[in-house]
């Protein structure tokens, strides 16, 4: 149902996100969403961690580098957006916490752009975990948005 509501998030991904082998499953959407949040803000902490790992090597030229340290910011960012959604949502400040969860879905879209260098060329070595990021992003956003409907 989530896929429908928002076609942006993969029918696969979603499957696979909702198969997940909770530590404590979700009991109704609300706690799913939380969950949900959780879970991203996990993933954007791991970000984090791999863009410092890169930040470490040398072999990456200096635009790169610029680029891979703003990226480090976007993802640094979304980890307090993400805390800040968790509260406003547990408050049903839906609008605050959709926001924030916004904020978390510019972040792997703003970050693969900068990599696009003059000659049009995408020179980022995050692609495939920006994608992945993005998709884990939009679940939160999405469920937040039925539990507004339903609300």
């Amino acid at each position: 149902m989530a896929s429908k509501i928002d076609p942006i998030l993969e029918y696969d991904f979603c499957v696979a996100f909702l198969s997940n082998k909770w530590h404590t499953p979700p009991s109704n959407l609300k706690d799913f969403v939380v969950t949900s949040i959780q879970q991203t803000k996990s993933n954007a902490t791991n970000m984090v961690s791999i863009i410092s790992n890169f930040l470490k090597n040398k072999s990456f030229d200096p635009y790169v580098k610029d680029c891979l340290r703003t990226c480090f910011d976007l993802y640094s960012d979304s980890v307090s957006a993400l805390d800040n959604a968790v509260v406003a949502f547990k408050n049903k400040d839906f609008d605050t916490a959709s926001t924030k969860v916004s904020v978390s879905l510019d972040s792997p879209v703003a970050c693969q752009g900068l990599f696009n260098d003059k000659k049009g060329e995408n020179k980022s070595p995050l692609t495939k975990e920006n994608r992945a990021y993005f998709q884990f992003s939009v679940i939160p956003f999405v469920f937040i948005q039925m539990c507004r409907i339903h609300n």
